[in-house]
C-alpha cells in the first residue's frame, strides 16, 4: 500500500510538531535535583494490608520511591511532618521495617538518614536494636550498633564494662570463625585505647578454652595476648626507670639496674606481684626479670625499656606500606628497582627499625626478616601442659 506524497509530508509534520511541542519544556530550564515530600505514610498495619500478600516488593518500590525525600532532607534537615510534628523518616523506615524486617538495607539507610543527617541516633538504637530481635545473627548490625555506641555515645570512655558486655553479647550471638573474628578485631582495638594493665587477660583466657589449638583463630588470640602482656611490661619496667632517674640522676645503663631493691621497693611496697603475665619474677627469692613473651630479653632502647618481640611485631605490620610505596616507585619509574639502595634513592621511606629486624628487597615487594629469639616464646597454661 502506497501513501501519497502529502499524506507523507503531512505524518512528518506533524511528528516533527509533536517533538518540537514536548521541548519547548527543556528550553531555558535549569538542571534540578527530583525532590518530594513523604508527609503521609500508612502505619505498618495498614501498609501491610495494603499490599495484599506483596509486602517484599512493595516495600522496596517504596524505598526507591523515597530516594527523592533523601535529596530534600540534604538540603532542609528538618523531616517533621508539619500536620502532627512527627519524624517522617522515622515513620517511613518503621513502616518499610514493618512490611519487610529482614531487609538488612532498610537498616542501615535508617542508620544514615536518622543518624548521619538528622543526628537523631536515640531512633537509629532503636531501630538497630529491633533489629536484632528479628536477625540476631546478623554482623552487618552487629557492627552499625556497635559503632553508634562507640562514635556517637563514646560509651567505650564512659563506661567499658557495659561496652565489654556489648561485646560478649555480639560473641555470644555470631555463628562462624569469621563473625566472631570481627568481634575479636574490636576488642583487640579497644585494648589498645583503652585499657593500660591486663584487665582483658581473662577474657582471652576464656576465649582460648574455647577455641581449639592449630587454628587461625587461637594462634590470633595467643598473638594478642603476647602483645598485651608485653606492652603491659614496658609500662611497668618504664614506671621502674622513673624511680631510677629520680634516684640517679641519669638514665639506667642496663635494663638490670632497674631490679636494684631501693627502686623495687618504690615501685612495689607490698612486694613483687605473683602474675604469670608480669615481668619480674622470684627465683629463689632474688628478683630476675622474664623474657619478653616473643622469646626476647627485655632491652633498653636510649634509656627506655623495649620489648624486642613487640616491636619486631610492629615493625613486620610496615612490610605492607614498604612494598605499596615500592610499587607507587614502579609506576612512576616505569620499572621495578633492582636493589633495595636503588629503591630509597627513588624514594623509598624506610622507617626505623629495631636491632633485630633487616629490611630487603623480593623481587616486587619489600620484606623484614627477624632473628629469632634464644628463648621460648609464652605459651598459654593449657598449651604449656600439652
Amino acid at each position: 500500500m502506497r501513501f501519497p506524497f502529502a499524506s507523507t509530508l503531512l505524518i512528518v509534520c506533524a511528528g516533527a510538531g509533536l517533538v518540537s511541542w514536548n521541548a519547548t519544556r527543556f528550553i531555558g530550564a535549569q538542571p534540578k535535583i527530583r525532590t518530594k515530600n513523604i508527609d503521609f505514610l500508612p502505619s505498618p498495619a495498614v501498609a501491610r494490608a495494603l499490599s495484599l500478600g506483596h509486602t517484599n516488593t512493595l516495600a522496596k518500590l517504596r524505598w526507591i520511591d523515597s530516594f527523592a525525600y533523601f535529596e530534600l532532607q540534604l538540603e532542609r534537615k528538618d523531616d517533621t511532618v508539619s500536620a502532627t510534628g512527627d519524624s517522617a523518616f522515622e515513620r517511613l523506615y518503621r513502616m518499610l521495617l514493618g512490611m519487610d524486617p529482614h531487609f538488612v538495607p532498610f537498616y542501615q539507610h535508617a542508620s544514615l538518614n536518622l543518624g548521619g543527617i538528622l543526628s537523631r541516633h536515640g531512633v537509629v538504637l532503636s531501630i538497630l536494636q529491633e533489629g536484632l530481635l528479628t536477625l540476631p545473627h546478623e554482623t552487618d548490625l552487629w557492627r552499625m550498633l556497635a559503632s553508634e555506641l562507640q562514635v556517637n555515645y563514646k560509651l567505650e570512655d564512659r563506661n567499658p564494662l557495659a561496652m565489654d558486655a556489648f561485646l560478649a553479647a555480639w560473641h555470644a550471638a555470631e555463628l562462624t570463625d569469621e563473625g566472631r573474628q570481627a568481634v575479636w578485631d574490636w576488642k583487640k582495638s579497644m585494648a589498645h585505647r583503652q585499657y593500660h594493665d591486663l584487665t582483658q587477660m581473662p577474657y582471652w583466657e576464656d576465649q582460648l578454652r574455647l577455641t581449639k589449638p592449630g587454628t587461625a583463630i587461637y594462634d590470633f588470640i595467643v598473638d594478642t595476648m603476647r602483645e598485651q602482656m608485653a606492652r603491659y611490661a614496658e609500662e611497668r619496667l618504664t614506671h621502674l626507670t622513673v624511680i631510677w632517674q629520680r634516684e640517679h640522676h641519669q638514665p639506667p645503663v642496663l635494663i638490670a639496674d632497674l631490679l636494684q631493691s631501693s627502686v623495687l621497693t618504690q615501685a612495689f611496697p607490698d612486694g613483687i606481684p605473683p602474675l604469670v603475665y608480669f615481668p619480674i619474677k622470684l627465683t629463689y627469692g632474688v628478683p630476675t626479670l622474664r623474657t619478653d613473651p616473643f622469646g626476647y630479653a627485655y632491652v633498653l632502647d636510649g634509656g627506655v625499656p623495649v620489648s624486642p618481640g613487640w616491636q619486631a611485631l610492629r615493625a613486620r605490620k610496615r612490610s605492607g606500606a614498604l612494598s605499596e610505596q615500592l610499587e607507587a616507585i614502579a609506576k612512576r619509574e616505569g620499572r621495578w628497582p633492582a636493589t633495595l639502595a636503588e629503591a630509597v634513592a627513588a624514594g623509598l621511606y624506610l622507617y626505623d627499625m629495631p636491632p633485630n629486624c633487616h629490611i630487603r628487597l623480593d623481587g616486587k615487594a619489600i620484606s623484614i626478616d627477624v632473628d629469632p629469639p634464644r628463648f621460648p616464646a609464652w605459651k598459654p597454661p593449657q598449651a604449656q601442659k600439652n
